[in-house]
């Protein structure tokens, strides 16, 4: 990992130097970054100390399979020196930028495309409704409150959920898409608390808890106004939605991918 920063390191100087890798410099300042990022994390702290370590000849330390050499403190330094400069860099290699108002629009698309709110007259009366609306919210504030805390006590990565809501909005969605009545209407749907789950980590808790709002009142609003269920317009409908969905999907499994 050392080796890998102060090969960016020296790329990274001859890029800014030489007009014909000028391209290269900020993707090579992403990669001191993300190294340097890493060297921090795997370097021992005081409070990685066992009992009977001698705190002067561990602590601040790199080690590999128990055992550190002269190299693996010159290299990981080395490589750190040189990201000096790359500490602001953008290390994301994502396809989408999921901060502003771009990301918490498209946050809200996937998780109303997910949930499928026109669903909800097929649910039954208006308690039922309302029951279902109310689960919606619910568990969706509920995640969007302890996604990060979930991230790390399950030492889960936001590309594997972002991957892992994707896949599950995008299959839920073609199955809609191919028969829009097979498990009635409730709006408590896997692919929309995954996505808010992904979500509430990046673009934000605040993008999370504004998507499951917009959610439930485009449910309400399906209450009163969405057509009927068992009807060609509702089945209609219904595809529409899932139609958006699997585009949404299929961006969200996409974008994680790419931020691997």
């Amino acid at each position: 990992m050392g080796t890998l920063g102060e090969g960016a390191g020296a790329l990274q100087r001859l890029a800014e130097r030489d007009p014909r890798l000028s391209d290269l410099a900020g993707s090579l300042r992403g990669v001191q970054a993300c190294v340097a990022g890493l060297l921090v994390d795997r370097q021992v702290r005081a409070a990685d100390l066992e009992d009977g370590d001698d705190a002067r000849r561990v602590e601040g330390a790199w080690f590999r399979h128990d055992r550190t050499q002269e190299d693996d403190q010159q290299h990981a330094l080395s490589a750190l020196l040189a990201a000096e400069g790359a500490r602001d860099a953008d290390v994301r290699p994502s396809h989408t930028d999921h901060g502003g108002a771009a990301g918490w629009l498209v946050l809200a698309l996937t998780v109303v495309a997910a949930a499928d709110p026109v669903r909800i007259r097929a649910v039954g009366d208006g308690r039922a409704q309302r029951r279902s609306l109310g689960a919606l919210a619910g568990l969706g504030l509920l995640l969007a409150l302890v996604a990060e805390p979930l991230f790390d006590g399950l030492d889960l990565s936001e590309p594997t959920v972002r991957m892992a809501a994707g896949l599950v909005v995008l299959l839920t969605a073609l199955a809609d898409l191919w028969s829009p009545g097979r498990t009635g209407g409730s709006v408590v749907r896997p692919g929309a608390l995954l996505a808010v789950v992904a979500g509430a980590v990046d673009p934000g808790i605040g993008a999370a808890v504004a998507a499951v709002a917009v959610a439930v009142a485009t449910g309400v609003l399906a209450t009163r106004f969405g057509p009927l269920p068992d009807t060609a317009r509702w089945s209609h409908t219904v595809r529409i939605v899932a139609a958006v969905a699997v585009v949404l999907g299929l961006d969200l499994l996409v974008d994680g991918v790419f931020e691997l």
